[in-house]
């Protein structure tokens, strides 16, 4: 295992997280704002930090192995969980189990906080900073790291793009200065939409990083609640292409052919759930007199789309609605979006393929000599895709039962435990107040929050990678012992 490797790559993230942290430093300089002191003194340590193993891991290798890479994926996330906590530990605004909560819940694109809404506004910013950070991370890894590590990621973000992912650092560098590109630039126009409907820079820009990375968690007397049609609008084209494969939406801008975002596959059938279960919901909240049809449909599509997309964003107070209406919006947590995005969830693709996977073990058992083979997109699945995709599905329904039980040793309700696991597990706060909890950490005893904290990044490690790790360890010990 290479070592340098690993220390230069994490180096280079300690820097780009150094680098976010000089953004609210500026802000609280500029208003003379509490916080100038905690953010200078993380931002130092980080930058620090980042030049000093950039530094020794100058002379790495060039290839990322398996178990390296998911070891990476790991010590990732560690690392962005302790550099977000820095400012408010250091601040003394939040104790350290807090602060690690609250960072972690930023950088998974959770939502769920500790930290008040009422904050000074470089708080509020760092935290709308670490969840784009988080979705960044997330995309990046999903173009370059894991497709190593599970073989079916590879083929799921390059069904259209003609793809072959490789160890090569060269080649995973190409492909996430690409979809950081397209990250940037859809953050710039959802900054610019939000500005056109009314809001200040400061709002405009928090909601866009937060909208993009499916993040959710930024409330301002401004956006009350989004009653503003216009507002409302924007969050949900924001909230629909932040669900899209941001892969697919580099190669179509590189190859200027558009139109193969709209043929994407899993971006259609993604398209049709929305609007699916949109009237469905706006059906039954007019059909029971929640609302009047206008409003129906409003927060009807509203919401599906918030959840669908593991955004959280609320514009009703939809923990009163009928438990129907409810009941679709927490299926929709565990769908998510495209796999090429930041949303959580299991992602549609994979349920595509069990679905095909299904029918076509219904043709072999009406027809035992017939040859079935699985396709989307025109490109065929390899059977050993769908078996990791099987497997995936059982990993991550075994680890929401389980915690589920876990967390209902604080004395939660079962279905209190179920919405926050899924919550915690999806990356989407606001989830947990469907089946009657809260969307927040401060009120659970410190061990649940552990386990949450543990139950988020290992949502975000898509949990092979976190297996990989654990073997190696194992397999480690047993050679030593």
């Amino acid at each position: 295992m290479s070592i340098k490797l690993l220390m230069f790559i994490l180096g280079r993230i300690a820097l780009l997280a150094g680098v976010a942290l000089l953004l609210p430093l500026g802000l609280a300089v500029a208003e003379q704002a509490p916080g100038q002191a905690a953010f200078a003194e993380a931002a130092l340590l980080m930058l620090g930090l980042g030049l000093f193993l950039a530094l020794a891991g100058r002379d790495h290798q060039r290839k990322v192995m398996v178990r390296e890479g998911a070891l990476l994926l790991l010590l990732v996330w560690l690392l962005l969980g302790i550099t977000g906590m820095l400012p408010y530990l250091f601040d003394g605004r939040l104790n350290w189990l807090d602060a690690g909560v609250e960072s972690i819940s930023g950088f998974t694109t959770t939502g769920m906080s500790c930290l008040p809404d009422s904050s000074p506004r470089p708080f509020l910013l760092w935290r709308s900073l670490t969840h784009w950070l988080g979705g960044l991370t997330i995309i990046v890894s999903l173009v370059t790291v894991l497709p190593e590590i599970g073989g079916c990621f590879g083929i799921t973000l390059s069904l259209h793009q003609s793809i072959a992912f490789s160890q090569m650092l060269g080649r995973m560098k190409k492909a996430a200065y690409g979809v950081c590109r397209v990250y940037v630039f859809f953050t710039l126009v959802l900054t610019a939409l939000y500005l056109l409907c009314g809001l200040g820079p400061f709002d405009a820009l928090n909601l866009s990083l937060v909208t993009l990375a499916t993040g959710g968690r930024y409330n301002s007397p401004a956006i009350n609640g989004f009653e503003d049609v216009l507002l409302a609008t924007a969050a949900m084209f924001g909230m629909f292409f932040s669900s899209g494969n941001f892969l697919l939406y580099w190669e179509a801008a590189r190859r200027r052919q558009f139109g193969e975002i709209f043929r994407d596959t899993e971006l259609r059938v993604f398209t049709f759930l929305i609007v699916v279960f949109g009237f469905v919901t706006a059906w039954h909240l007019w059909r029971f007199g929640v609302y009047d049809m206008f409003h129906s449909l409003r927060y009807g599509f509203f919401e599906v789309l918030s959840f669908a997309s593991t955004t959280g964003f609320a514009s009703s107070h939809f923990e009163i609605w009928p438990a129907f209406d409810r009941y679709i919006l927490f299926i929709l947590v565990f769908v998510g979006g495209c796999i090429g995005s930041s949303t959580g969830g299991i992602k549609v693709i994979r349920f595509l393929v069990m679905l095909k996977s299904a029918a076509a073990e219904m043709k072999r058992m009406l027809h035992p000599h017939m040859i079935v083979h699985i396709a989307l997109d025109g490109v065929s699945v390899p059977l050993k895709v769908v078996g990791r995709i099987l497997s995936f599905f059982f990993l991550f329904l075994s680890v929401f039962f389980i915690f589920v039980l876990i967390i209902s040793l604080s004395g939660m309700t079962v279905l209190e435990s179920m919405g926050l696991a899924a919550a915690c597990l999806s990356s989407i706060g606001p989830a947990a107040m469907l089946t009657g909890g809260g969307d927040s950490f401060v009120y659970l005893p410190a061990w649940t929050k552990v386990a949450c904290s543990c139950l988020m990044i290992l949502g975000r490690l898509e949990i092979f990678s976190f297996l990989i790790v654990l073997q190696t360890s194992f397999s480690s010990l047993r050679r030593k012992w």
